[in-house]
């Protein structure tokens, strides 16, 4: 797997309390020529700083089709996977797409995700002081620690703890809710 990282942000849209967040980590990787930003709305940059477009500019790969995410995530040793809001319980796809495509997630999200999801199987963001810390700390992973996060991340998910996150209870727990 190539030592590049991602950034597959579904929508600049999207107001949230995380947004910031999301821009200040475009603004800092984007400065690396191996940092690559994907999502819809990011071609749009006329309500972003000039700094903010520029950074965008430097980096945006454009969009990925749905279907295609895990595909797009597998090219990719890290994904910087910010939620769009940060409260309790509050974990979506982005994690688990990761997980599947073998990519290790950099996340910012649920406050309690270390309660959720193995911390061993994914990088803390707020584990680091700034983005300058977080980027020494993966370029200089070595190669034999960046597998324990895949492999902590394959064994979760064939794990009894992740069935809670699967398609399968939803329906369980939708029908359970409508019948």
């Amino acid at each position: 797997v190539p030592r590049r990282f991602v950034f597959p942000v579904t929508s600049k849209g999207v107001a949230s309390e995380l947004y910031k967040d999301r821009l200040n980590a475009i603004r800092h990787f984007s400065r690396s020529a191996d940092f690559d930003l994907f999502g819809r709305g990011w071609s749009d940059t006329s309500t972003l700083s000039r700094d903010e477009a520029r950074a965008v500019a430097r980096s945006y790969r454009g969009e990925v089709p749905p279907f295609e995410k895990v595909s797009t995530l597998s090219n990719y040793r890290f994904a910087l996977c910010f939620e769009n809001t940060a409260f309790p319980g509050y974990v979506t796809e982005k994690i688990f797409d990761c997980f599947v495509a073998g990519c290790i997630p950099i996340y910012l999200g649920s406050p309690d995700i270390k309660d959720l999801v193995p911390a061993g199987s994914f990088i803390d963001a707020r584990d680091f002081r700034d983005f300058a810390g977080l980027e020494s700390f993966i370029r200089t992973l070595k190669p034999e620690v960046a597998r324990e996060y895949v492999v902590a991340a394959a064994d979760f998910m064939s794990s009894k703890s992740a069935e809670i996150f699967s398609q399968d209870h939803l329906v369980r727990v939708m029908a359970d809710v409508l019948l």
